[in-house]
Protein backbone atom coordinates (compact mmCIF):
# COMPACT_ATOMS: atom_id res chain seq x y z
CA UNK A 1 0.00 0.00 0.00
CA UNK A 2 1.37 3.19 -0.81
CA UNK A 3 3.61 2.21 -3.45
CA UNK A 4 4.23 1.91 -6.90
CA UNK A 5 3.69 -1.70 -7.71
CA UNK A 6 6.18 -1.24 -10.78
CA UNK A 7 8.38 -0.86 -7.84
CA UNK A 8 7.01 -3.60 -5.30
CA UNK A 9 7.41 -7.42 -5.30
CA UNK A 10 4.36 -8.67 -4.39
CA UNK A 11 4.82 -12.27 -4.94
CA UNK A 12 7.57 -12.64 -2.88
CA UNK A 13 5.64 -14.99 0.11
CA UNK A 14 5.72 -17.70 -2.92
CA UNK A 15 8.48 -16.72 -4.94
CA UNK A 16 11.33 -18.42 -3.08
CA UNK A 17 9.39 -22.35 -3.46
CA UNK A 18 8.80 -21.83 -7.02
CA UNK A 19 12.66 -20.36 -7.67
CA UNK A 20 13.91 -23.21 -5.32
CA UNK A 21 11.92 -25.59 -7.76
CA UNK A 22 13.36 -23.81 -10.83
CA UNK A 23 16.59 -23.96 -10.13
CA UNK A 24 16.34 -27.77 -9.30
CA UNK A 25 14.94 -28.63 -13.59
CA UNK A 26 18.80 -26.75 -14.11
CA UNK A 27 20.25 -29.31 -12.02
CA UNK A 28 19.06 -32.28 -13.60
CA UNK A 29 19.22 -30.59 -17.24
CA UNK A 30 23.07 -30.11 -16.91
CA UNK A 31 22.98 -33.62 -15.42
CA UNK A 32 21.47 -34.82 -18.17
CA UNK A 33 23.65 -32.87 -20.91
CA UNK A 34 26.77 -33.86 -19.46
CA UNK A 35 26.25 -37.29 -20.69
CA UNK A 36 25.95 -35.60 -24.10
CA UNK A 37 29.57 -33.22 -23.44
CA UNK A 38 30.78 -36.67 -22.34
CA UNK A 39 29.50 -39.00 -25.01
CA UNK A 40 28.94 -35.77 -27.84
CA UNK A 41 26.38 -33.35 -27.80
CA UNK A 42 25.31 -34.80 -31.46
CA UNK A 43 25.94 -38.79 -30.54
CA UNK A 44 22.62 -40.44 -32.41
CA UNK A 45 22.97 -42.84 -29.61
CA UNK A 46 23.08 -40.89 -27.06
CA UNK A 47 20.06 -39.21 -28.52
CA UNK A 48 17.60 -42.12 -29.02
CA UNK A 49 18.31 -43.24 -25.57
CA UNK A 50 17.68 -39.68 -23.72
CA UNK A 51 14.16 -39.87 -26.54
CA UNK A 52 13.51 -43.86 -25.45
CA UNK A 53 14.55 -43.34 -21.88
CA UNK A 54 12.74 -40.22 -20.46
CA UNK A 55 10.51 -38.39 -23.91
CA UNK A 56 8.86 -41.44 -24.42
CA UNK A 57 8.14 -42.71 -21.38
CA UNK A 58 6.58 -39.03 -20.20
CA UNK A 59 4.85 -39.26 -17.29
CA UNK A 60 4.25 -42.94 -17.33
CA UNK A 61 7.25 -43.24 -13.98
CA UNK A 62 8.60 -40.74 -11.27
CA UNK A 63 10.35 -38.06 -13.44
CA UNK A 64 13.47 -38.86 -10.53
CA UNK A 65 13.70 -42.32 -11.45
CA UNK A 66 13.08 -42.11 -15.31
CA UNK A 67 16.57 -39.47 -15.04
CA UNK A 68 18.45 -41.99 -12.76
CA UNK A 69 18.09 -44.49 -15.15
CA UNK A 70 18.98 -42.74 -17.96
CA UNK A 71 22.49 -41.32 -16.10
CA UNK A 72 22.95 -45.21 -14.38
CA UNK A 73 23.16 -43.48 -11.52
CA UNK A 74 21.59 -40.94 -8.68
CA UNK A 75 21.34 -37.26 -10.13
CA UNK A 76 23.80 -35.17 -8.48
CA UNK A 77 24.62 -31.16 -8.70
CA UNK A 78 28.01 -31.72 -9.69
CA UNK A 79 27.48 -30.56 -13.68
CA UNK A 80 25.38 -28.03 -12.01
CA UNK A 81 27.97 -26.47 -9.66
CA UNK A 82 31.05 -26.76 -12.82
CA UNK A 83 28.37 -24.27 -14.99
CA UNK A 84 27.39 -21.78 -11.84
CA UNK A 85 28.65 -18.11 -12.39
CA UNK A 86 29.87 -16.29 -9.36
Amino acid sequence: EDTYKEASFEYLNRYGAAYYQYKWSDVYADDIFSVFEKEGILSSKIGKRYREMILERGGTKDPTKLVSEFLGREPNSNAFLKNVVL
